[in-house]
Formats: structure tokens, C-alpha cells, sequence
């Protein structure tokens, strides 16, 4: 039974074929097809490398034929020569060899019963015995074992995950908060960053490595004509259900009620919408989000104007820029983490 590919797997095998894994090799991982790895890896924008395919000789056939009969199987082979698990077997066959029926002993079949109820999925018993993994759903009916559903087990593991997470005020908090109201973007299981600045990624990922996130990934995204860009993600489908029920703009000024606090909220929202030329704006079209900068800037005393701009067929969108004479006071109360910008933000400053 094939799986059915997340937004996780999906980003693992782009991870991985970037480490160098074969599309074979990931879908054999994965117990999916290669052309759902390769539908995924161009979905990415992940340029795949052509790579003919491989001559089956008669030397590799009588290599099979002496492994088959020493003991191995066909997956076994086939993982050893790199090639499909039905192309060896296909020669076996051809060969006049007798193929041989697994048997599952008693035995065998109390143990898959013990490691499954130690938390094992069936497709990792069905991996460390190399069998299929139906062969196993078969014998732990058998056994009387009631199966959950995997994602119940899913779920288990993301509520233990998220025990460990601080979602009291922090510095580190306001400023993830601030990233995902500007650049960065939540799912219904997913927090996610997607950036061309390498120090951004770094700086979000610290962020979520102090609250208590352990399970953070990333990935480097490289596109044919388009600069090198970095997408940080964790899964936590608990996190994104306490974000969706917070009433946002007014929890946020509840909860960033101190000038650090607000300063910290205020810089994941530069990073992500801020730009620096001769003065410093911040351009979005989400009024709510404008109207809570706004507050927190007149907290912090941080003068600022700030424009309307009407558009057909797009949204409206509203910029803030703050004033020269208020320059100094951002770069001590609010800065930037990306360098490139602190950069032109001090040059300005002189």
C-alpha cells in the first residue's frame, strides 16, 4: 500500500535528492513511486539529472542468481545494484529460478506484536524485517492487535512535542509572531519561512530552537535563474491551532505589553516587509497588521507617516515610513537581523 506524500515528505525528498540520493533509492524509502518523487521534485523547482538507464548483462543476471540462491532476497539486490525491485525479479524468473515464499513464524509475528505496541509503525517493523508491509497489518490482525490510525500516533508525537514548547511572552516569541504576520506563513500542521537571506532563515530558526522546537527542518531551494533561497519549517499542528485561535491583534498587544517585547515583534515584521533606501518603510496590506505597528511605534516613540494606496484589481495596501529624526531611535529600539539591511540602516543613521 502506497503512502500518501505530506508537505514533511515532500520536503524531505527534495532534501534529500539535494544530499544526492538517487529518485530510486528515496521512492524505495519513502514506499512510493519514483514518478510521484519526480512530480514532487519538479513541483520544487528542483532541476532532476539525467541519468540513462542502466543495461541489465548477463554477468550482473548470474551475480543475481548466485546471491538469490546464497541466502538474499529481492529487494536485497535490488537495493544492492541500484535498480528496481521488479526488474530482478523479472530475470530470476527468466532464468528458471524457483522463487521463494517467505515464511512468518510464530515467533517473528509475537515480536512485530511487541515492537508495534513499543510504538513502531508497521512500515518501520515491515523495513527492519524486509517484508511487505501488508504482510504485517496481516499478522497483527492475526495476533488480535488493534491498529490505530497513523495519524493518531502523528498526533501523539506532535502534543508530546509540543509540551516542550514556551508560549509565555518572550523576546523569542514576539519575534517568530512578527516573522509569520511578514514573510512568514502557517498551515493547518505547518510554520514556515521561505527567504533569500541566509541570515533570516538562521536568526527565525534560533528563535524556534529557544521557545523549544526540536523538530525543525531545512532545505536549501536552488532554481534555475533565481537566486539561492532558504525554507525553515517544523511541523506542529498544535502550535497552529493555539496561533488560530488567538484574536490576534489584540492578544498581541495583551501579550508584547513592554517595550523589548513590542521591539522584537516589530523587527520580525521589518525583516520580513521592511526595506531600506533613503528611508526605512514597511509596506502590507493587511490593516489590522498596519494599525498594531502603528501603536507599537507610537509606544516606542518612533515618529512615522504613513500612506494609503489604492489599487485595481489588487489589494489596498498601506506603507509606513519612519522619519528621518526617528532613525537613530529604531536602529536602538527595533534594528534589523538581516545584515544587508542593518547595513544601509546604520549608513543612514550617520
Amino acid at each position: 500500500m502506497k503512502r500518501k506524500v505530506t508537505d514533511e515528505i515532500a520536503n524531505k525528498i527534495v532534501e534529500l535528492y539535494n544530499k544526492g540520493w538517487s529518485i530510486y533509492k528515496i521512492a524505495n524509502y519513502f514506499n512510493i513511486d519514483r514518478k510521484t518523487v519526480r512530480r514532487y521534485l519538479k513541483k520544487h523547482g528542483i532541476e532532476i539529472k539525467n541519468k540513462q538507464c542502466r543495461k541489465v548483462t548477463n554477468e550482473m543476471i548470474i551475480k543475481w542468481i548466485k546471491l538469490y540462491k546464497d541466502g538474499l532476497t529481492v529487494r536485497q539486490i535490488a537495493t544492492m545494484y541500484n535498480i528496481g525491485y521488479e526488474t530482478v525479479r523479472k530475470w530470476l524468473i527468466k532464468s528458471g529460478i524457483n522463487m521463494r515464499k517467505g515464511k512468518v513464524t510464530d515467533e517473528t509475528a509475537e515480536k512485530w506484536v511487541k515492537l508495534y505496541k513499543n510504538g513502531w509503525s508497521i512500515v518501520r517493523i515491515a523495513k527492519e524485517y524486509n517484508v511487505n508491509d501488508e504482510t504485517v497489518r496481516y499478522w497483527l490482525k492475526k495476533k488480535d492487535v488493534k491498529l490505530l490510525n497513523s495519524g493518531y500516533r502523528s498526533k501523539q508525537r506532535a502534543l508530546e512535542r509540543f509540551k516542550k514548547v514556551n508560549l509565555n511572552p518572550s523576546e523569542s516569541l514576539a519575534y517568530i509572531l512578527g516573522v509569520i504576520e511578514g514573510d512568514g506563513c502557517i498551515s493547518k500542521n505547518r510554520i514556515k519561512l521561505y527567504v533569500t537571506d541566509k541570515d533570516f532563515a538562521d536568526e527565525f530558526e534560533r528563535h524556534l530552537k529557544i521557545i523549544g522546537f526540536d523538530n525543525i527542518k531545512r532545505c536549501i531551494i536552488k532554481k534555475p535563474g533565481r537566486k539561492e533561497a532558504y525554507e525553515v519549517y517544523v511541523f506542529s499542528a498544535p502550535f497552529c491551532e493555539w496561533y488560530r485561535k488567538l484574536e490576534k491583534y489584540k492578544d498581541y498587544e495583551k501579550m508584547f505589553n513592554s517595550e523589548k517585547l513590542m521591539g522584537l515583534f516589530l523587527r520580525g515584521v521589518f525583516d520580513s516587509e521592511g526595506s531600506v533606501s533613503s528611508s526605512i518603510r514597511m509596506t502590507n496590506t493587511n490593516k489590522d497588521l498596519i494599525d498594531l505597528c502603528c501603536k507599537f511605534l507610537d509606544k516606542l516613540k518612533i515618529e512615522f507617516s504613513i500612506y494609503h494606496e489604492k489599487r485595481e484589481n489588487y489589494k489596498d495596501s498601506w506603507t509606513i515610513r519612519i522619519k528621518k529624526k526617528s532613525l537613530i531611535d529604531f536602529k536602538d529600539k527595533i534594528r534589523f537581523n538581516i545584515k544587508r539591511k542593518q547595513e544601509k540602516l546604520e549608513m543612514l543613521c550617520k
